[in-house]
C-alpha cells in the first residue's frame, strides 16, 4: 500500500496492480491476462453488468484498466470526496467477479473486434513483427492481447482458474495519490476494502523461459498494403536490470529522440528521406533491445537504407559530446517536475517501483545514475551493442533490396565504435517555484490593444504560455485548401537568426515543446516549459512572432510529407469517416474544407504564399494565455518586449456579418476499404460555440458514453457488436453536430447503425430519469476537475474562451450551468438534434 499527497486539484487516484501480466502466460494461456481485464467489468458479487462502470462515472469519476507484458492495472480517479467509491468498485473487482457463461461469452466477441481493429493499425502491426522478432523463445514475443483462436476457444474454468492463480494477495499492490489531507483515514477505508483479497493458493513459481535469437532470421518482412512502409532496426542489449544498461538511455536520447536528435536531423530534416525516425531503448528486467525506428513511403526506402549506415557512422565519428550530454541530463532532470502535473503518472512511477524492484524510490536512483554517467559510459554500451548482430522487421508493399547487405553494413560499424570525448557538463540550476502563494487571476490589455490573462499557480513548475488570434481559415479561399496545415507545420521552425536545427536544440536542451496552431478561425502558438526555463526561451519566442522566416528547401520537405499524409488517410478509415462527414454536413461553406489539403494546392504553394499567410494573421490583435508558476510582473514585461514591433493597422473584426453558408440536406455515402473492420460515422446538426446548448452535448456525450454508457451499455456489452463506440459532438464558431461511431465487423454493419439510432431515439421520446440525469452531471463535472491537472489544458480554455467571445474563467462557471439543466432541457436538445437531416457515412 502506497500514498502520496498531490494537492493541485481536488481529485485521487487509486490503482490495483497486479505483478502478473500475459508473460506469465503459458501457451494455452495467451491473451487470458487481457480478456480478465475486460471480465472483470462484466459483473462481480455485488454489480450486474455494466453498473460497475455507472457507479464510478455517478461519482464524476473514471474507471478503466490495461494489461502489458508484466502487469495488470485496475484505476478509479474520482472527486476526492468520492474516495470510497472507488474502493468499493475496485476491491469488488478484484475479490468476486463473476465470470458469468453468457458474458464470457459475449465479451468473447468484443475481444475479437479489439484484434481485429489492431490489424487495421499499422503501428499494431509494425511492433508485433518487432517483439516476435527480437524477443524469439521469451514471452514478450507473443502480443498482449492474446489471438482470436485463444480467445474463442478458452474455457471459463480456464479462466477462474487463471484468475485464483494470478489475482491474490501476494501479487497485488494499492497505490493511491491525491488531494486528501489524513493518511490515516485513507489507510482505514482501503484496509476496510481490501482485507479480503484472496491469498496465493498456488505457490507454482512461473518461471520464464530465456531469449533465444540464435534461431531467428536477421530480416523479418511483412508485406502489407498500407501507404507507409514501417521499419525497426534493432540490436539484443542488457536489461533494465543491469546497472550497464542505463547509458541506453542516454545514447536513446542523444542519437534519436527529439527534432534536434542526430538521426532526425539527418535523415528527415536535412536529406528528407523519412517521415519519421528515432531511436529507443525497451527491456524485460533481463534482455532489452535498442531500436532505431522510422516511418517512410515505399519511394523513400531503398535511398534511405543506404544513408542509415553511413549516418550512424557520422554520428560515431563525432568527438566532442558535451552538447548532446548536456540536453540530455536536461531532459533527465526535468521529468519529475512534468509528472506532477498528473496524478496517473505518480502512480504509475510507485507501481512501477514495486514491481520491478520492490523498492520505492528505485526509478529515481535509476534516473540519478543517468544523470552521473560519463561519455566513457555511452562509449562502453555502443561498444557492447556493436557487438551483437543486428536484426531489421519491415512492414511493407515489398521487401528491401540487398538487405543482407544493409546489415552487413550495419555490423561492419563495429570496427568504427566511437571514441567520445566531453568536458564537465553543469547540472541544470533547478529552482522549484513552489510556494504557498494561492492561485491568482489577472487581466490587462497591452498598449497595442492585445488583451493577456495570466493565471499564477505554484503548485507545480510548469508553464503554459499560449498565444492566439483570429486568422486561419478565415483568410482563405477554397483554392489555398491546406494552407493552414502548412503553415501550422512551418511557423516557429526558423527565423533570421536562429536555424531550424538549432531552433529544435534550443528547446530540447531547455525540456519544453514549441509549437504553431493555424485552424479554421484562429492561429498561434503554444510553449510549454518549467519556470526556471523561461527566461531561456523568451528569446526565441520574440523572434518567432518578429523575424520568422520560411526557406524553400523545408517548405519543399513539408510539402512531400503532405502528400503522403493524403495518400495515407486510407490507412485511417476512422479519420476518412469524419472527414466525408465534415465535407456533407458543411457543404458550401469553409468548414467542409479538409484542412490537411489537396494534391493541387500543394504543387503550386510557393515561399511567398507562406510569408503573406503570416503577415496577414500578424496584424490582428492577440490573445494571450499564460497559466503556471510564473509572476505578473515577468509576464507584463515579455509580453512587453514580444509586442514592442507588432502592428495591428490593419486588424479586422473576421467573425462579425460573416456570410456563413449552411444548409444541411443530409446523405447516405458508403466508402470501400480493405480494413478488417466498417468504420461507420453518424451525425446531425448541432450547436455553435455560443449556444448554450452546446454544454447539453456534454451531458449526452456523458449520458452515450463510457463504460456506463447507453451505447456501450446497449451496443458493446449486451449485443457485442465492437470494442470500439462511443458518441461524437463537435462546437465550433459557426456551427457544428452530434452524432456516434462504432468500428465492427462488416456483417454487424447493419445492426451497429439501427441499434445506434435506436438509443438515439429512445432519448428522445422518453425523459431521462433524474437518477441518470445526476449521474451525467456528475460525469461531466468529475471529466472538468481531471482535465484541470494539466496547465495546458486550462491555458487553451480560458485562449479560446476569450478569443470567440465568451467570459476568461468561463469555465469555472461550468459546474452552475450543469446544474441548471433539467431533463426536459436535454429531450428538447435531443429532438432539436434529431429533427435535422442525417448524414451516414460508413467506410469499409
Amino acid at each position: 500500500m502506497f500514498l502520496r499527497k498531490a494537492k493541485k486539484t481536488p481529485i485521487v487516484t487509486l490503482q490495483v496492480w497486479f505483478r502478473t501480466g500475459s508473460a506469465d502466460e503459458f501457451t494455452n494461456e495467451a491473451g487470458l491476462s487481457h480478456f480478465i481485464e475486460h471480465l472483470v467489468f462484466k459483473g462481480t458479487k455485488n454489480y450486474k453488468p455494466g453498473e460497475i462502470a455507472q457507479e464510478v462515472e455517478k461519482a464524476g469519476g473514471e474507471l478503466n484498466a490495461y494489461t502489458s507484458f508484466d502487469q495488470t492495472v485496475f484505476y478509479v480517479t474520482v472527486p476526492v470526496h468520492n474516495f470510497e467509491v472507488a474502493c468499493r468498485v475496485l476491491s469488488d473487482m478484484v475479490t468476486s467477479p463473476l465470470f458469468d457463461e453468457n458474458e464470457v461469452n459475449n465479451e468473447r466477441e468484443v475481444v475479437i473486434e479489439e484484434i481485429k481493429m489492431g490489424l487495421d493499425q499499422p503501428s499494431r502491426v509494425s511492433s508485433k513483427l518487432l517483439f516476435k522478432q527480437m524477443f524469439s523463445g521469451y514471452p514478450y514475443a507473443d502480443p498482449v492481447i492474446g489471438t482470436q483462436e485463444n480467445i474463442a476457444r478458452v474455457s471459463v474454468d480456464e479462466i477462474k482458474n487463471y484468475f485464483n492463480d494470478r489475482y491474490h494477495k501476494d501479487n497485488m499492490s494499492l497505490v493511491c495519490v491525491g488531494d486528501f489531507d489524513d493518511e490515516n483515514d485513507i489507510i482505514g477505508t482501503l484496509t476496510k476494502y481490501f482485507s479480503g483479497v484472496a491469498v496465493n493458493s498456488n505457490p507454482e513459481d512461473r518461471k520464464r523461459s530465456k531469449r533465444d535469437l540464435s534461431k531467428t532470421n536477421k530480416n523479418f518482412y511483412k508485406e502489407s498494403s498500407f501507404e507507409k512502409d514501417y521499419f525497426y532496426i534493432s540490436w539484443p542489449v542488457e536489461g533494465f536490470k543491469k546497472e550497464s544498461s542505463i547509458a541506453y538511455e542516454l545514447l536513446a536520447l542523444v542519437l534519436g529522440q527529439g527534432e534536434s536528435s542526430y538521426l532526425y536531423r539527418d535523415l528527415k530534416l536535412e536529406k528528407g528521406l523519412c517521415r519519421s525516425i528515432s531511436s529507443s531503448y525497451f527491456s524485460s528486467p533481463d534482455d532489452g533491445i535498442f531500436v532505431i525506428s522510422g516511418v517512410c513511403s515505399p519511394d523513400e526506402k531503398e535511398a534511405l537504407f543506404k544513408e542509415i549506415p553511413k549516418t550512424i557512422e557520422g554520428f560515431f565519428s563525432q568527438k566532442d559530446l558535451t552538447e548532446e550530454l548536456l540536453k540530455a541530463r536536461n531532459i533527465f532532470s526535468s521529468e519529475q517536475s512534468y509528472s506532477e502535473e498528473s496524478i496517473a503518472s505518480q502512480c504509475r512511477l510507485i507501481g512501477d517501483d514495486w514491481l520491478y524492484y520492490d523498492q520505492i524510490g528505485a526509478s529515481e536512483k535509476r534516473r540519478m545514475s543517468a544523470l552521473n554517467l560519463g561519455v566513457s559510459d555511452i562509449n562502453d554500451c555502443v561498444k557492447r551493442m556493436l557487438n551483437k548482430k543486428p536484426f531489421l522487421s519491415l512492414l511493407s508493399s515489398k521487401s528491401l533490396e540487398d538487405s543482407e547487405e544493409f546489415l552487413d553494413r550495419l555490423s561492419s560499424l563495429k570496427d568504427k565504435a566511437p571514441t567520445f570525448i566531453a568536458s564537465p557538463v553543469d547540472k541544470l540550476n533547478v529552482i522549484t517555484s513552489k510556494n504557498v502563494k494561492k492561485e491568482k487571476y489577472f487581466e490587462w490589455t497591452t498598449d497595442k490593444g492585445s488583451k493577456v490573462h495570466l493565471l499564477e499557480n505554484f503548485e507545480t513548475d510548469v508553464v503554459s504560455m499560449k498565444m492566439a488570434a483570429l486568422g486561419g481559415e478565415l483568410f482563405l479561399t477554397d483554392e489555398q485548401q491546406g494552407l493552414t496545415s502548412l503553415f501550422g507545420t512551418l511557423w516557429g521552425r526558423e527565423t533570421k537568426n536562429i536555424s531550424e536545427s538549432q531552433m529544435a536544440h534550443l528547446y530540447d536542451k531547455y525540456c519544453s515543446s514549441f509549437s504553431a496552431f493555424s485552424g479554421k478561425h484562429s492561429f498561434g502558438f503554444s510553449l510549454k516549459t518549467l519556470s526556471y526555463l523561461f527566461d531561456s526561451l523568451k528569446d526565441s519566442v520574440n523572434e518567432v512572432l518578429n523575424q520568422s522566416i520560411f526557406n524553400e528547401a523545408t517548405l519543399k520537405r513539408e510539402i512531400q510529407s503532405k502528400l503522403y499524409m493524403i495518400k495515407a488517410q486510407k490507412d485511417r478509415p476512422s479519420s476518412l469517416a469524419f472527414k466525408t462527414l465534415n465535407e456533407m454536413l458543411f457543404k458550401g461553406s469553409f468548414y467542409s474544407r479538409d484542412s490537411l489539403g489537396t494534391e493541387s494546392f500543394f504543387n503550386k504553394v510557393t515561399t511567398k504564399d507562406i510569408e503573406s499567410h503570416l503577415l496577414e494573421q500578424l496584424s490582428q490583435k492577440r490573445i494571450y494565455s499564460i497559466v503556471g508558476a510564473i509572476e505578473e510582473s515577468k509576464v507584463k514585461d515579455f509580453i512587453n518586449e514580444i509586442e514592442a514591433n507588432a502592428n495591428f493597422s490593419n486588424h479586422q473584426d473576421l467573425l462579425t456579418n460573416r456570410d456563413f453558408a449552411f444548409n444541411p440536406e443530409g446523405g447516405v455515402v458508403e466508402l470501400e476499404s480493405d480494413k478488417a473492420q466498417t468504420h461507420i460515422a453518424i451525425g446531425y446538426p448541432g450547436f455553435d460555440y455560443k449556444n448554450e446548448r452546446k454544454v447539453h452535448l456534454k451531458l449526452l456525450e456523458a449520458v452515450f458514453g463510457g463504460q456506463g454508457g447507453r451505447l456501450f451499455i446497449e451496443l458493446r456489452d449486451k449485443a457485442s457488436l465492437a470494442y470500439s463506440v462511443a458518441p461524437v459532438s463537435q462546437s465550433a464558431y459557426f456551427g457544428g453536430f452530434f452524432g456516434g461511431y462504432i468500428a465492427c465487423d462488416p456483417s454487424k454493419k447493419e445492426k451497429a447503425i439501427t441499434m445506434m439510432k435506436s438509443e438515439f431515439k429512445k432519448f428522445a421520446d422518453e425523459k431521462i430519469s433524474d437518477e441518470e440525469l445526476n449521474w451525467a452531471k456528475n460525469q461531466v463535472l468529475g471529466q472538468e476537475l481531471m482535465s484541470l491537472q494539466q496547465n495546458s489544458s486550462i491555458a487553451d480554455q480560458i485562449l479560446f474562451d476569450s478569443l470567440y467571445g465568451l467570459e476568461a474563467l468561463d469555465y469555472k462557471s461550468l459546474d452552475d450551468k450543469v446544474k441548471r439543466i433539467t431533463a426536459e432541457d436535454l429531450a428538447e436538445t435531443m429532438n432539436i438534434i434529431l429533427s435535422q437531416p442525417e448524414y451516414l457515412i460508413t467506410v469499409g
